[in-house]
């Protein structure tokens, strides 16, 4: 990243699709200064601040929206001083899309869960989420979960529409179920030394320029989703299914279980 140029802007090199690494490499790396800022998920980041995992309860808003109005008005106030403690500074979290489940078989029940192989990305709350359902989670690198799904080592994944759309993941799955358990968080992270060596106007401009983009990935969300599911039905031929009552019932006991593995890590006082 270098400093506002002479037209008042940033200029910011993006490198996408894991181009220079995995999740903990990219955060080990914007620690050391290699690289300015990092978008991604907190998984990784939760071995260094535990407190992140409070993102991690499943069903704690209804909507993202509701998400997204908890990080803008007292959620990142909570985390910034957590992030400064390791020469971080947070410069925003993002709610995106909900994980969706996929699968080739319809859940109906929560015996329905019992045995299924999810293939799962590093995260510990989420593993005690699908264990708690009775599913058998495995953590899969991403860059192998189509093969994965291909030739049967899982029987399913959880991501975001995006990626189900793009990794053309509606070949290997069949039913997408909406469990509504989780939403996509991205945080945005800079390096605090390269932050400190900004001027004031500078650091202003720079988080101004994450709030716009938060705010319009909020807005345009809605739609998006409506658009992403109905190619994923018409187009691709997978069936949406929503848990009945009672399934989504018995799906709270997972919530139930990653509250009592967080209390455990962060304490009591931490959890109100």
């Amino acid at each position: 990243m270098e400093e506002l140029n002479e037209n008042g802007n940033f200029d910011i090199v993006l490198y996408e699709d894991g181009i220079l690494g995995n999740d903990r490499q990219l955060f080990q790396a914007v620690q050391e200064g290699a690289l300015s800022i990092v978008m991604m998920s907190p998984a990784v980041q939760q071995e260094l601040i535990p407190e992140l995992q409070l993102l991690e309860i499943p069903w704690f808003f209804d909507k993202n929206a509701d998400y997204q109005d908890f990080m803008n008005q007292s959620g990142c106030r909570f985390f910034e001083p957590l992030y400064e403690k390791h020469g971080l500074v947070l410069l925003g979290i993002s709610i995106s899309d909900y994980r969706y489940l996929t699968t080739n078989r319809p859940l109906e029940k929560i015996e329905d869960f019992q045995g299924m192989k999810i293939r799962i990305q590093d995260n510990e709350c989420h593993r005690i989420i699908w264990e708690a359902l009775g599913a058998e989670p495995q953590v899969i690198d991403f860059s192998d979960l189509y093969m994965s799904l291909y030739n049967g080592v899982v029987d399913a994944q959880e991501n975001p529409l995006i990626v189900i759309q793009s990794k053309r993941l509606y070949d290997v799955q069949d039913y997408i179920i909406d469990t509504g358990y989780l939403p996509t968080i991205y945080s945005y992270v800079i390096n605090k030394e390269q932050w400190d060596e900004m001027t004031s106007q500078e650091q202003q401009e720079l988080r101004g320029m994450f709030e716009n983009y938060i705010s319009d990935v909020v807005t345009s969300m809605p739609q998006y989703i409506e658009t992403e599911m109905q190619s994923l039905i018409r187009e691709n031929g997978m069936t949406v299914l929503t848990p009945n009552e009672q399934l989504h019932t018995d799906m709270l006991r997972a919530q139930d279980a990653v509250e009592e593995h967080i209390r455990s890590q962060i304490g009591e006082a931490e959890m109100q």
